[in-house]
């Protein structure tokens, strides 16, 4: 995506933006969809912690519509 700007934040799951940002009535399991439809970028913090599975990408990029593109945001280690 040469020249394109996409904007997200750090996470999508998060039980206090029910109301503010997710209507208060959505399960969390579309928390997802509803963000993805929003935002054209998630960070996926767990690559910090480790590698999420090929499941796991899998689930986020179908439950996104094919939409989340992701800054990949490793660990890093100063010697």
């Amino acid at each position: 995506m040469p020249g394109t700007i996409v904007c997200g934040t750090c996470g999508y799951d998060y039980a206090e933006w029910k109301g503010s940002f997710y209507p208060p009535e959505l399960p969390r399991d579309e928390f997802l969809a509803y963000y993805a439809a929003h935002f054209g970028a998630i960070e996926v913090d767990n690559t910090f912690y480790r590698m999420p599975t090929d499941s796991q990408l899998r689930g986020m990029l179908k439950k996104s519509g094919g939409k989340i593109v992701d800054p990949a945001v490793y660990q890093t280690t100063r010697w």
